[in-house]
């Protein structure tokens, strides 16, 4: 089951201090050790729905926030939270279910394919940009994934941004998934938040790393008993991605 932790303030500082000062710091490749869990590369964090509705449910939300962090483990972290300039004591996210999938430079892994793979070319296509660039989990990465130049200085990407609008508009039903099964309804479960590299395939660039904001789900039919026979089927919400890097968009 997909579990969110809150955790505090000063937590919450601390992971996103470790991730600026590593991927700030004056050298010029990063280990991949930090986006593995054991033998999988850490794809992104499930957050369960419930959860969501209560970070949405905040007074005055002015944008929300999703940062990147390194743990005690000193494992990527999201840490999420609501801004609302002050208005309510802020309540800092961090979810725990990761999305991983075996790292295809593995003797006998299986094919580049993400997990729950959708249609949308250009989304599909830049999460398995950041399986690509993390593949190889022995050789190390390039800082410049992971870091902005803004005003002539370069400085650690520390997270996004987002309107609320985004963050309402992951929960829309797909139309097309209605068209495709009529006579079911999507019961979303969680809301999954994919890391990626926006590399647009520029071959000279490391691109950046990103984060993909997507609803997962199943689909049933309208009753209140769930027979044996019914079979639900993963489904998905739209991709979505309308952020603003920090730096410059920082709260």
């Amino acid at each position: 089951m997909s579990k969110t932790i809150t955790i505090s303030k000063e937590k919450a500082q601390q992971y996103m201090d470790n991730w600026a000062t590593t991927m700030g710091g004056a050298t010029t490749t990063i280990s991949k050790e930090y986006f593995y869990q054991g033998t999988q590369i850490i794809c992104g964090y499930k957050m369960p729905i419930a959860d969501y509705f209560y970070l949405l449910n905040n007074i005055g939300t002015k944008s929300f926030q999703v940062f990147f962090g390194l743990d005690e483990q000193k494992k990527v972290r999201l840490i999420i939270w609501a801004d609302n300039g002050g208005l309510t004591t802020r309540k800092y996210y961090s979810p725990t279910e990761t999305i991983l999938i075996e790292d295809p430079s593995d003797k006998g892994a299986p094919p580049l394919v993400m997990p729950h793979e959708v249609s949308e070319e250009m989304t599909a296509y830049l999460r398995r940009e950041w399986v690509a660039a993390l593949q190889s989990r022995t050789n190390p990465i390039s800082q410049k994934l992971f870091q902005v130049k803004f005003s002539g200085e370069v400085d650690a990407l520390r997270g996004y941004s987002f309107g609320p609008d985004v963050f309402e508009n992951v929960l829309l039903l797909d139309t097309a998934g209605r068209v495709r099964n009529p006579g079911k309804k999507l019961q979303l479960e969680t809301i999954n938040f994919y890391l990626a590299n926006h590399k647009y395939g520029e071959e000279e660039s490391e691109g950046s790393i990103g984060v993909l904001m997507q609803g997962q789900g199943v689909l049933r039919n309208h009753t209140d008993v769930v027979s044996e026979e019914e079979n639900d089927d993963v489904f998905n919400t739209g991709n979505f991605d309308f952020s603003a890097p920090c730096p410059p968009a920082c709260p």
